[in-house]
């Protein structure tokens, strides 16, 4: 069996079995066992596992060339649904679960899995619901990059999650989609740091009240920005301050629990 594929390997306890750094999750510490003999693999750091060990080089498809290509239009023969159908089907929900996210939540946000590039396809919506393009988190990053966007994105002029935020009397405004997912109907993502005048428009035509500013410990003068134009919604002025280690809201759920964040918030409001 050819498993050079998969880089440096250590011996483990079990003479058929060898260890590597997982190519799914970017492990480092040889949390990946593979038998030697039947080809069965367990990756113990993100839960990755199946029966056939060549399966793992599907991974390789996360090439620097990926960036290239998402962003020509998508087409929906590149998502397919989130689910253990296959390898690669497997590795992204493994991801999800990993990131504190339950599959009822993976229904409720119609969550995809984007072949092409194996990434989690996130579907975005206009202010009515309706499906306009999908955003993709790359599993394995390329140059720092993570998120994918068609050319033609138009992200300025939108808010994710807004067609059920813009019901609610308070929500809390975050830089990412994974942020926003993670606070649930309340959570709204700008897309990045800034607050664009054509989003400030949409909140003008909503049920909405008030506001908490959640945006990354780096973005001090974005957030000042902000502030001045939240002015009639604005609850906390200042940036959240999160427990050491922890700067947004996906990573607060991840490493503290879904609880944990909901009276965090709460504290807020």
């Amino acid at each position: 069996m050819d498993l050079r594929y998969l880089g440096t390997s250590k011996r483990s306890g079990r003479k058929s079995d060898l260890r590597y750094n997982c190519p799914a999750c970017g492990d480092t510490k040889f949390h990946l066992y593979v038998n030697i003999d039947t080809g069965v693999y367990h990756c113990f750091h993100c839960g990755l596992k199946g029966k056939a060990v060549q399966d793992l080089r599907y991974i390789q498809a996360a090439k620097p060339e990926v960036v290239e290509r998402v962003a020509k239009k998508q087409t929906s023969d590149h998502f397919v649904d989130l689910s253990e159908d296959s390898i690669v089907q497997t590795i992204a929900l493994n991801y999800w679960l990993s990131r504190g996210f339950t599959i009822e939540e993976a229904k409720k946000y119609n969550i995809k899995v984007g072949t092409e590039n194996l990434t989690i396809a996130i579907p975005v919506e206009d202010s009515d619901g309706k499906f306009v393009f999908y955003q993709e988190r790359m599993i394995l990053p390329v140059d720092d990059r993570k998120y994918l966007f068609p050319r033609d994105a138009q992200v300025s002029r939108m808010l994710f999650s807004w067609h059920r935020a813009k019901k609610m009397h308070m929500i809390v405004l975050v830089e990412g989609v994974m942020d926003a997912m993670a606070l649930g109907d309340v959570g709204v993502a700008l897309f990045g740091k800034q607050l664009h005048d054509d989003q400030l428009a949409l909140m003008n035509h909503s049920d909405v009240k008030k506001a908490v500013l959640w945006l990354d410990p780096d973005a001090r003068r974005e957030q000042i920005q902000a502030v001045a134009k939240l002015e009639p919604w604005l609850l906390v002025d200042e940036v959240l301050k999160t427990p050491p280690g922890i700067k947004d809201a996906s990573e607060f759920r991840e490493k503290l629990g879904n609880e944990k964040l909901v009276a965090f918030v709460k504290g807020f409001t």
